[in-house]
């Protein structure tokens, strides 16, 4: 059984890979789904520890046409996911 407990707005996102993404207001705000697995693998983009409380995570999600993730976030500005989808970096990057 695979649990993310959100007490703010929570949305998903299927990607081309049909990877199913996770974004939500608290805490970190990301994560993606494996379907077959039923894993959730959950990103960490603060420089801090975050409360699960607080407005600091994703607000919006875009695949642009070269399959890059772009996330708004609620306190980090803009962020890429880099190629391998393996980290956030900041859009100065």
């Amino acid at each position: 059984m695979v649990s993310l407990r959100e007490t703010r707005e929570m949305s998903l996102h299927e990607d081309r890979a049909g990877a199913l993404w996770v974004i939500y207001a608290s805490g970190n705000g990301l994560a993606v789904f494996d379907r077959k697995s039923r894993v959730l693998t959950r990103y960490s983009f603060a420089q801090m520890p975050v409360s699960a409380e607080t407005l600091t995570g994703v607000s919006s999600i875009l695949e642009d046409a070269d399959g890059q993730l772009w996330l708004g976030t609620h306190s980090d500005g803009l962020l890429k996911l880099d190629s391998g989808r393996l980290k956030v970096n900041p859009l100065s990057q």
